[in-house]
């Protein structure tokens, strides 16, 4: 933190079903040595109430704090723990922003310790919306799936209520498990038939009388063992239900698949507290029309969009020293750039007066400058549509970040002068407009960094529709790898996959998008063929051998015997071999115990941020020999390339066969322009070869009489 007063804020979530006994952070500062004691503090704030106040001493100027953060201040939501300086090197004159005033909170080593207990569940289907499936339940969130074996209709269905809750959990890592016993200290979900749950449930002396599609929610039963005596000491040993009231069990029942579905879909949908009854008999279920490529964040081309749409709302900046507004939104993926074309940034918004004349606003995108305003009127002002143009190849697909930076200096600056900061502000009114020119949709793939921008292609429909999860064996831990994968991309994408498909089978001639899942030992040998890293009886493997512009011109083949590691991970993608344009990827190792460490590893940043090409090589740490494979802790290590044939995919998916070999081709575009520039070369001397001998014969014609 900088300048003589600044101040950083962290948000600390607290869910409703935590009730906090005590609460406690640690962490560590460091201050400049040139600042006076006197006049040098920090101050602790927690919603906007002191907590403590710290001299920051030259002298000392490392510390360490432990500080206790009242649970009466704690709050269910996300609560400000508020981190400000003021700071000075001198008792007269000073610049206010002086490079020795300075202030470093190390926040990255900070601890947050949290005594809480569970609150008991309430007994309402509307929980699900406001209490369980909570976004501020921290570090990580867990759910068991129940189902009785691993049909289509439970496949399926698991997937539905993955891609629900995920969403619920918005950003927050989400592990799903699926078992078919119940599992103790977290929550769990029972999918299944009437008949099934009703026997299911026998076990703990429960009784189900479910009709149609259905939606229950109960306590956690368990099942605990007591032990006693009898009158001459012989023990005894019965069993008893016990209901577990931190944790629930969600009920999912119909007669049929249909009802099934119905059921999962309504459990996802429910946004607000209600019904407040134990359970629900579902009578009809419709979603919105959508369309492609909409999704959270996502914005559509010729569309003008006010910003406060976007989650951006009026704005001042005051002082020398304000923090940065952003706006963040997504577009398409697979948005083709075309030259000369542009974005307007259409800004309303006013400065005060007397303020000098190299203020600015910066505005930044994707954290790089790209423009200014320059704020030179002396006498402020209030301006509207001020038009800013930024080229379309400076955006992403995926999400993309505009930030404002306001540079406010005041007039007067003389040493030992006063200084008037009062004046120096600027208001960005949330009515300013955002626009994107029209774009095609036509992309290169093989791109792993895409389906982990947003789950492109997958969910280029945004509801998945279109797209399959391939399991090539029905077991747990493939469905497993395919719950986190679901989960992972819903929340990248921001709207439930509920129309995604998981089964046992590809269709014949299937035209859509695949996800294949499974051990290599499992998945046919004619999908690994299609990958870049072949695994067979003898793999063909990719190893770069010198730094290059194209990465494919710089890798080296080998053929050999091997194995992978039995603790490695795979994830490949190549062009399906049903259809041209669609995409296969496969996610894939050598053992169960991998898949599943894969299934966790979907979740972790490191791994997402280190996609690209058509390759990932994921090594799997352990906490007893981490630090001897990766060095400094590191639990996962990705290794990505780009090393298969490239193929172009347009907005249905697909592109018809003279389409695809010119993308495949360029040069044929030049040969196809130069055969068309010869032929009507051809044609028009023809013509006007015709034409010249039919005037000559006119002539000799006229000549002759």
């Amino acid at each position: 933190m900088q300048c003589s007063s600044s101040e950083h804020e962290i948000p600390i979530p607290i869910p409703k079903r935590w009730k906090i006994n005590k609460a406690t952070i640690k962490f560590q500062y460091q201050n400049s040595a040139a600042l006076l004691k006197r006049t040098s503090q920090l101050e602790i704030l927690l919603n906007d109430v002191p907590l403590a106040q710290i001299r920051l001493d030259p002298q000392a100027s490392k510390g360490n704090i432990k500080l206790d953060l009242p649970p009466l201040l704690l709050n269910a939501e996300f609560n400000g723990l508020k981190f400000r300086v003021v700071q000075h090197y001198g008792t007269q004159c000073e610049n206010p922003c002086a490079p020795e005033l300075w202030t470093r909170i190390e926040l990255d080593d900070a601890i947050v310790e949290l005594d809480y207990d569970y609150r008991p569940v309430p007994l309402r289907i509307s929980a699900v919306s406001d209490y369980l499936f909570d976004t501020k339940i921290f570090p990580s969130a867990k759910l068991n799936i129940v189902t009785s074996d691993l049909s289509d209709a439970n496949l399926t269905t698991s997937s539905i209520v993955a891609t629900g809750v995920a969403l619920r959990y918005d950003f927050r890592k989400t592990v799903f498990t699926s078992s078919e016993q119940l599992k103790k200290d977290q929550d769990n979900v029972l999918i299944g038939t009437h008949e099934y749950i009703a026997e299911f449930l026998q076990q703990y002396g429960v009784r189900y009388e479910g009709d149609g599609p259905y939606l229950r929610i109960m306590h956690l039963p368990n099942r605990k063992t007591i032990r006693t005596f009898d009158l001459n000491g012989k023990p005894l040993i019965t069993e008893r239900t016990v209901f577990d009231k931190r944790f629930a069990l969600l009920i999912i029942g119909g007669k049929d698949e249909n009802e099934l579905l119905v059921a999962a879909e309504t459990l996802d949908v429910l946004s607000i507290p209600f019904p407040d009854s134990p359970d629900m008999q579902v009578k009809g279920f419709s979603m919105p029309e959508i369309a492609q490529y909409s999704g959270k964040k996502m914005i559509t081309t010729d569309r003008t969009y006010r910003l406060n749409s976007l989650n951006f709302f009026t704005r001042t900046f005051r002082g020398m020293n304000s923090a940065q507004s952003k706006l963040v939104f997504r577009v398409p993926a697979d948005f083709r750039v075309k030259p000369n074309q542009y974005v307007n940034l259409n800004l309303d918004f006013s400065y005060g007066a007397a303020i000098r004349s190299d203020s600015t606003l910066n505005i930044l995108l994707n954290g790089k400058h790209v423009s200014a305003i320059h704020l030179d009127n002396e006498n402020g002002g209030l301006f509207s549509d001020y038009e800013l143009k930024l080229p379309t190849h400076l955006f992403k697909g995926g999400e993309n970040e505009i930030a404002f930076e306001a540079v406010l200096t005041p007039s007067v600056t003389e040493h030992c002068g006063f200084i008037q900061s009062k004046n120096l502000f600027l208001t960005l009114f949330d009515s300013s407009t955002l626009l994107f020119p029209s774009m095609p949709h036509r992309v290169e793939l093989p791109n792993l960094e895409l389906m982990f921008v947003n789950g492109f292609p997958y969910t280029r429909w945004p509801d998945g529709y279109e797209s399959l999860i391939y399991l090539a064996d029905a077991n747990r831990t493939n469905l497993e790898v395919a719950l986190n994968w679901v989960g992972m991309i819903t929340q990248r994408n921001g709207y439930p996959l509920f129309g995604l498909k998981v089964g046992r089978y590809i269709p014949d001639q299937y035209d859509g998008e695949i996800i294949g899942i499974g051990r290599f030992d499992e998945l046919e040998k004619s999908f690994l063929a299609l990958a870049p890293l072949k695994v067979g009886d003898t793999h063909t493997v990719p190893y770069p051998t010198f730094e290059s512009w194209d990465e494919r011109k710089s890798l080296a083949f080998s053929m050999q015997n091997s194995e992978m590691g039995q603790h490695q991970g795979y994830i490949t993608q190549f062009q399906s071999p049903f259809k041209i344009g669609r995409t296969m990827t496969l996610f894939a190792a050598q053992s169960n115990e991998g898949l599943q460490r894969l299934s966790h590893a979907l979740w972790e940043s490191v791994v997402q941020t280190s996609a690209k090409g058509d390759l990932m090589l994921i090594d799997y740490g352990f906490n007893a020999t981490q630090f001897e494979r990766f060095g400094e802790g590191r639990e996962y290590v990705v290794t990505s390339l780009s090393a298969g044939p490239t193929f172009v995919t347009g907005k249905g998916g697909d592109v018809n066969a003279i389409e695809f070999y010119l993308s495949l081709y360029p040069w044929l575009y030049w040969v196809v322009l130069s055969v068309s520039i010869l032929l009507m070369v051809v044609v028009i001397y023809r013509l006007l070869h015709r034409h010249q001998v039919k005037r000559l014969k006119q002539t000799g014609d006229e000549e002759s009489k």
